[in-house]
Parts: C-alpha cells; sequence; structure tokens
C-alpha cells in the first residue's frame, strides 16, 4: 500500500509497531515508508494505562490517525485513540482492496519477466499520482485504463482483472472476560494470545470487554472454530459472557 506525497493531519494510516518504550511506540508507516511514526502512551487508550505492551505489539497493523506532521525530521506523530471503530474498518478494507490490485500488479509482472517495481515506475505512481490508490483506479477508473497503463501490460492485467475475487466475511464477537486470581493479567495475556496467534484480531474495548475479529473465506467453518476459541475462556475466568458483536 503506497501513497505520493507526505502525510496530511487527520488523515488515517496503517502504522506497524518495531519498538515499544514504556512512554512511546515507534512505527512503521505503510502508506509512507520514508517516514517514523511515534505513538505517545496518552494517545495509545482513551483511559491512562500503565503497560503499553498489554495493548500493542510488535509487527502488528493498526490503524492511527495523524496528528503532526514533522517533513524536515520525517517523523508523524500518530494517535490509536481518535481513531472510530467505522473509520478502522473502513481503512483495513481499503488496505484489503489495495493488497489485492498490489498483487495483480505483481502477477502481471512476473508475466512479462519484470518486477512490482518496475510496474510502479512505469504506470503505477503516475496511477497513484492521479488517482491517490490502486484501488480506485481499477474499480472507478477502468476506462482510463489504455490512457495510464502501457500497451504490453493491459492483455495481462485485464486478464486478472476479470478472474472472480473471493467474497470475504467479517465474524465478531464481543468477550467479556475478568478474574481475580493474583496472576489475573497473564491469564488473560494468555487467554487472548491464542486468537492472535490464529490470526484473529483482539481490541480491549474498556471495562474488561474485548472485540475478536476474523476475516474469513469461509465463514460457517470459522465461526464454529472462534465460538469453541471464545468458550475456553469459561474454563478460566469467574465473570465470563460473549455475544456477537451486531454492527450499526
Amino acid at each position: 500500500m503506497r501513497k505520493i506525497g507526505d502525510p496530511k493531519e487527520n488523515e488515517l494510516v496503517i502504522c506497524i509497531p518495531k519498538d515499544i518504550s514504556p512512554y512511546s511506540i515507534t512505527c512503521n508507516i505503510l502508506e509512507y515508508p520514508e517516514y517514523t511514526g511515534i505513538i505517545n502512551i496518552n494517545e495509545v487508550y482513551i483511559r491512562w494505562i500503565e503497560d503499553i505492551r498489554e495493548y500493542v505489539k510488535i509487527n502488528k497493523t493498526y490503524v492511527a490517525k495523524v496528528l503532526q506532521v514533522d517533513k524536515n525530521k520525517k517523523i508523524v506523530t500518530l494517535s490509536l485513540k481518535r481513531v472510530k471503530e467505522e473509520e478502522e474498518k473502513k481503512k483495513r478494507e481499503e488496505l484489503r482492496l489495495e493488497n489485492r490490485y498490489e498483487k495483480i500488479l505483481e502477477l502481471s509482472a512476473k508475466k512479462l519477466g519484470k518486477t512490482l517495481e518496475d510496474a510502479y515506475k512505469e504506470f503505477g505512481y503516475e496511477i497513484l499520482k492521479n488517482f491517490d490508490s490502486l484501488s480506485n483506479f481499477f474499480i472507478n477508473h477502468k476506462d482510463k485504463i489504455e490512457k495510464f497503463i502501457p500497451k504490453e501490460w493491459i492483455e495481462v492485467i485485464k486478464e486478472l482483472l476479470e478472474k472472480k475475487e473471493e467474497k470475504v466475511y467479517e465474524i465478531s464477537y464481543i468477550v467479556k472476560a475478568s478474574t481475580f486470581k493474583t496472576n489475573g493479567l497473564e491469564i488473560i495475556k494468555n487467554y487472548f494470545l491464542n486468537f492472535e496467534n490464529k490470526n484473529i484480531e483482539v481490541k480491549y474495548l474498556g471495562s474488561g470487554k474485548y472485540l475478536v475479529r476474523k476475516i474469513s473465506k469461509n465463514p460457517k467453518k470459522d465461526e464454529k472454530e472462534l465460538i469453541k476459541l471464545i468458550e475456553e475462556g469459561k474454563n478460566f475466568f469467574e465473570v465470563f459472557e460473549y455475544k456477537k458483536h451486531e454492527k450499526d
């Protein structure tokens, strides 16, 4: 997922933590790899937290909001807590689509004996400059393919575009879990670590509530497995309940 130019205030970006200190997080920014993102502890969650590592993990992807941009130092100040749930969902869908169309460029380049970077240099960066994203171009401006894409690429790209995209589904539940044991934090951490190891997103909502979310191509099978995993919490927590997350 690439962008042309510099980050803008209030823009949503995908950040990947690479270092966590007691009071801040240093991140790579997927759209702007030449910039470094900084998240202050006060911008992680709506309430004060003692240990950032309970909320943020190294090398996981997060949606963040740009607060300030220092173009000279190439540093961006970011916030996690100011991202609304619907904004996060929309941004992650944008990332999914952008990855899909970048994959089409990569496969097309391979068929032509070229690289993804060749594709960007020959026409990809020009598309980003004019349409902001690959997905916007290929979804909303297909009539301009001949204008922006060199002739040798067109047939291969069109062939890949015509292949039916597999439909994906979101499965999400709200889990409320708490324990009175002295090692309660460790129990909670280990319980939700099982979700993350299976590529299930976990987000703390406050008041002992967690959102668990999985993107699936086989929703019936994956929902059964998700519920089974959730229900393991009955063995660990004195207070435990869950319900399907109803989206507005």
